[in-house]
């Protein structure tokens, strides 16, 4: 049976709008919540060991109510970084960076610290892992942000 909801394939996409929209102009701001900054995180490295680096880092920064809604989405931040030395066989094989893809490469570290010193906490997939991976600059320049963790 075909769906007569506009919102499915091919149907009419002018209910579609963005996520700020929808939380300013149908999500009401619940009384009592207050907006908080968040960023989601996640990087890509070169393996799990106390000498392997980051090599791929995305982030974005969001708003968001404390009753959950999310009211504005930024702009993401992406970008590579050559390690040095060559990436292992092994890591490649996880998320597909190769060294090529890299060479020349740099992440703006002092660009991200700003991001996250903007926001009040952090969440990542593995937060544990992507904190000890991140350079310890970006945590003294970002010190106030909290981490949270989205695998637990």
């Amino acid at each position: 049976m075909q769906s007569k909801n506009p919102m499915f394939r091919g149907g009419n996409t002018q209910n579609v709008v963005t996520l700020e929209e929808l939380a300013h102009k149908h999500w009401p701001r619940p009384k009592g919540t207050v907006m908080h900054t968040g960023v989601a995180l996640d990087t890509e490295t070169t393996g799990t060991g106390p000498k392997d680096v980051v090599i791929e880092i995305g982030l974005i920064e969001y708003e968001v109510y404390t009753c959950g809604a999310v009211v504005r989405v930024g702009t993401p931040y992406t970008a590579l970084q050559d390690p040095g030395f060559p990436i292992p066989a092994e890591s490649t094989r996880v998320h597909g960076i190769t060294d090529e893809m890299v060479v020349g490469k740099s992440i703006d570290w002092n660009h991200v610290a700003g991001i996250i010193d903007h926001a009040g906490f952090v969440v990542a997939w593995n937060a544990e892992f992507d904190y000890r991976m991140v350079p310890r600059s970006v945590h003294e320049k970002a010190s106030r942000a909290v981490w949270g963790c989205a695998m637990r």
